[in-house]
């Protein structure tokens, strides 16, 4: 029983994972769809003709869909991680751990961070990149950090 006196519990924290980490695998998958293959196909569509497409912010790529996606998926991952506490006895269950109830709610508030934000950065390191190979689309790793930060804080 050494890690009761710790802030943060392993196991609480297997088992918040476990169960959330599949939302964010999927948002993950919404942000490729969305954000890269919609670059390749306007690096595509600018192939026949004079001039290139430069992006004045990166959010105009995706055409609204990452912003939707985070907003769905953040109330998908707080009604997640927060469904144990409809029944009576998954909440005696977390409850009569020997941990406070502020262990819970940072551990599951961490999780949900965690989960959200490790794909934004996997597309933004990954669209930095990419970012002079695209032959017709102008963008700049800059842009692409900027949109990061923003879709982070918001």
């Amino acid at each position: 029983m050494m890690f009761n006196r710790f802030f943060f519990n392993r196991g609480l924290w297997n088992h918040t994972l476990k169960q959330s980490a599949w939302l964010g695998i999927l948002y993950l998958l919404v942000l490729l769809l969305s954000i890269l293959i919609s670059l390749n196909m306007l690096n595509d569509s600018y192939k026949n003709q004079r001039f290139h497409f430069v992006v004045s912010y990166f959010a105009e790529v995706g055409a609204g869909w990452p912003n939707m996606a985070m907003l769905i998926i953040s109330i998908l991952m707080g009604l997640l991680l927060t469904r144990y506490m409809q029944n009576k006895a998954s909440v005696d269950f977390f409850h009569s751990l020997p941990l406070k109830r502020v262990h819970l709610l940072t551990t599951h508030f961490a999780v949900g961070v965690i989960a959200l934000t490790i794909p934004l950065w996997i597309i933004a390191i990954i669209a930095a990149i990419l970012s002079r190979q695209f032959e017709y689309v102008d963008f700049t790793a800059m842009q692409v950090l900027e949109w990061t930060i923003a879709n982070k804080c918001a």
